[in-house]
């Protein structure tokens, strides 16, 4: 048999027993208190009543939930007497251990996407700075970044993320960039993809990676920069990066013109072999006696040429008479 109660959270004391015997993995906790303070409490505690105190006050014993109980404590340390949902059993101790069992078999690990969400809510709606809720979590600064970066991701997007349709890896490089291009992408590819680096490559044909920018990125608005928090790149949209670029080249190239330089080109890569032989010769300017030494090695050069010639009308001519 039992009962709901919101028993305050001061009165609740963790109990001894405890079925998980393996610890939970990294971040557990954080993931946890991410999900209570994004969704509330889904599952209420599993406690039984204690002894009354010296106050007259009943204490209550949880016999199953003893995570969210932790997670409650650290969202709630400066508020001890939160009320908090509760089922009061009337069960001997070994049926609380078989509740207790039974609750950790069935539990599921919180969904990546769950967490972002979460930790996008606490600094966008309680206007909380990524530093305060990397420290509120204890987690690093940059997980809250990628997380708040993947709650970013279009609704269509997210909605195939949970449903297992992509994967974690290739929900990362959709968030990489704003949700008006991965809805051009999702819409281009009806939802198919063959794994992330397919979504990667069919961004890559709107978006440069900013290594290759010859700009300062800051001179370009926020909506043409993307910053993708997972692999570390920096993307810029393709019409503004040319742009861009083309006006970086063009000011390098008058600085190059002002320091005297008698010509600069500007050309795709591809065309600098036939460019190169477009241009004019650089005129000559050497000293007197440097001029008289090429003179001379053109005369010599003009003797050879005629040599060669007389050489090549004899030998013609010995090939008609034989």
């Amino acid at each position: 048999m039992s009962t709901f109660q919101m028993i305050p959270l001061s009165s609740l004391s963790a109990g001894r027993q405890n079925p998980r015997k393996v610890q939970p993995q990294a971040g557990a906790h954080q993931r946890l208190c991410a999900s209570i303070r994004s969704r509330g409490l889904l599952q209420p505690l599993i406690v039984v009543a204690d002894s009354e105190g010296e106050s007259g006050d009943t204490t209550y014993t949880v016999k199953a939930g003893k995570r969210r109980l932790n997670a409650l404590r650290t969202i709630y340390r400066n508020q001890p007497d939160t009320p908090v949902a509760c089922n009061v059993q009337d069960v001997d101790e070994q049926e609380a251990a078989a509740m207790a069992l039974a609750e950790n078999v069935h539990r599921e690990n919180m969904h990546p996407l769950d967490e972002a969400e979460a930790f996008a809510r606490i600094a966008h709606v309680e206007a909380k700075g990524v530093g305060a809720v990397a420290a509120e979590f204890g987690v690093p600064a940059r997980y809250v970044r990628q997380r708040i970066q993947l709650a970013g991701l279009a609704e269509i997007i997210k909605a195939a993320y949970r449903d297992g349709h992509i994967d974690t890896e290739m929900a990362e490089v959709f968030a990489s960039v704003p949700p008006s291009t991965q809805m051009e992408v999702w819409n281009d590819n009806g939802g198919n993809f063959r794994n992330a680096n397919h979504v990667r490559n069919l961004i890559a044909s709107d978006w440069i990676e900013a290594k290759h920018a010859r700009f300062d990125l800051t001179a370009l608005p926020d909506s043409k920069v993307s910053r993708d928090l997972f692999s570390e790149r920096v993307l810029v949209e393709r019409q503004a990066f040319f742009e861009a670029q083309a006006e970086a080249l063009t000011a390098e190239r008058d600085a190059l013109l002002e320091e005297g330089w008698a010509e600069v080109l500007i050309v795709v890569q591809q065309d600098v072999p036939d460019a190169i032989y477009q241009m004019d010769n650089a005129p000559a300017d050497f000293d007197e006696a440097t001029t008289a030494t090429l003179e001379a090695l053109n005369t010599e050069r003009s003797k050879l040429d005629e040599q060669i010639e007389a050489i090549g009308d004899d030998h013609r001519q010995w090939l008609r008479s034989v």
